[in-house]
């Protein structure tokens, strides 16, 4: 992928429709997404591959989170989660272990 997935791209790797966000909605995420992205890393040229990918996984998170708008997770009662032993009612994840992992290599170091 050469340079920053658009719209299509994203609705592709995410499964969403416009059903479930809109366009003009989604443009705004990957911005956003971007911007945040910016901010964490450094590199030259186009966009690494990496880099993209965790993009997409930024976006996908943040489409997610849209229906936890407090950021609570619900509570696990029957079903799969239970039978596993997941957890009830938390928080959404700040952390991605894969964006971490793919962003690494080009993350700057803060110095204050």
């Amino acid at each position: 992928m050469a340079g920053y997935p658009d719209v299509t791209a994203v609705r592709d790797w995410t499964g969403t429709t416009s059903m479930d966000i809109s366009d003009d909605q989604l443009q705004l995420v990957i911005d956003t997404e971007v911007a945040i992205q910016e901010a964490y890393c450094y590199w030259d040229g186009d966009l690494p591959e990496p880099l993209a990918q965790a993009l997409l996984r930024r976006c996908a998170r943040s489409v997610a989170a849209r229906g936890v708008p407090l950021g609570s997770l619900p509570t696990v009662s029957a079903g799969l989660g239970a039978e596993y032993g997941l957890p009830g009612a938390g928080l959404l994840p700040r952390y991605d272990a894969e964006i971490e992992r793919f962003e690494a290599p080009w993350r700057v170091a803060g110095v204050a």
